[in-house]
């Protein structure tokens, strides 16, 4: 390896965690030191903020504390908002966060052993094997971000139960070691018992789990998915359609008039019986608003656990579902 490689930040965001191995214990002193150099003027709970790094993780290396290394993409934030005027290199996070590129281990174990007269000839590694791990990865990680948004406040476990599926089968996909697409009847479970108001769809799941079939082109892809698609509409067919009581669209209207003043309820009342019965708009937007409200909130709730457990930032998006349908609502009820 050419050694200006190690100065191209863009090299460092091409690996993944199959191209380092962890060779020894955290050095939290030399961590300690790299991270005053990097944050330059900032005080470290503003470092911490703009990294989207714990404050407790930072202040752990400090007090000598932290006994695991740091996750690769964690230094990889650190590194991208050091101070400009900092010389400090990422290699040298590597090391003393116990890392090492496995090519130099490599290399090393080879110097190593021809001192003692032994020649190895190192077996190079299949090229297409590498790519199916990188797409399995790949996909593991599309995967683990819409069940994450699908789970809700529910753990793995949980979720999991709900869905009649193994636990191991989402832990493998969280931990990104799945090899394999997962069966299109677990897709569907993992669909119907998703958060209400979760905005994944079941197309978007199947897109995912497709990237496992790295020997597939994206036309295959597209003629699968029709397939499927077509197969879900005759199952659709086949199944008797459910029609909502009229004490559910009650508390949807409800759950919508909430925050409403007090005098348009009596006005609303004397609607209520004509929209039910001839309106299935006001219904869908009543529906879609209680769902997508309920999960906005459930997410910021876990957000905000997160937060109080140093286990995550607070985001400054919001979910605008629930205020776009609000306003049709209004025009439709109160205008």
């Amino acid at each position: 390896m050419e050694r200006h490689e190690y100065r191209d930040i863009n090299f460092w965001n091409t690996l993944d965690k199959t191209d380092f191995s962890v060779i020894a214990s955290i050095n939290n002193q030399a961590i300690s030191v790299l991270i005053d150099m990097m944050r330059g003027s900032r005080t470290l709970e503003q470092y911490a903020y703009e990294c989207n790094v714990s404050v407790s993780t930072l202040y752990r290396s400090f007090t000598g504390e932290r006994k695991r290394p740091f996750q690769y993409e964690q230094l990889l934030s650190l590194y991208n908002h050091r101070d400009p005027d900092c010389s400090v290199g990422f290699e040298h996070l590597l090391a003393a966060n116990g890392m090492m590129l496995t090519r130099d281990i490599v290399k090393a174990q080879k110097k190593i052993l021809k001192k003692g007269g032994i020649n190895v000839t190192m077996k190079k590694p299949d090229k297409k094997e590498l790519k199916k791990e990188k797409d399995c990865r790949k996909a593991c990680a599309e995967m683990k971000i819409l069940i994450n948004q699908m789970r809700g406040n529910r753990d793995y476990a949980q979720y999991a139960f709900d869905c009649s599926i193994p636990k191991g089968t989402l832990v493998y996909i969280a931990n990104k070691r799945r090899k394999t697409p997962l069966e299109d009847s677990k897709l569907k479970a993992l669909y119907k018992n998703r958060e209400p108001g979760s905005p994944v769809t079941l197309e978007q799941l199947r897109k995912a789990n497709f990237l496992f079939l790295s020997d597939k082109k994206n036309n295959n892809m597209e003629i699968v998915l029709d397939e499927v698609a077509s197969s879900d509409v005759k199952e659709e067919l086949e199944l008797p359609k459910t029609t909502d009581t009229y004490d559910d669209f009650l508390k949807d209207m409800a759950f919508y008039l909430m925050r409403k003043p007090r005098e348009v309820l009596p006005v609303v009342r004397l609607k209520c019986k004509d929209l039910y019965k001839n309106s299935q708009e006001v219904k869908d937007l009543l529906r879609e608003f209680r769902l997508t409200t309920e999960f906005a909130w459930n997410k910021k709730v876990t957000e905000v656990k997160a937060f109080n457990l140093h286990q995550g930032m607070l985001s400054d998006t919001e979910d605008k579902r629930p205020e776009v349908i609000e306003k049709k609502l209004d025009k439709l009820l109160l205008e």
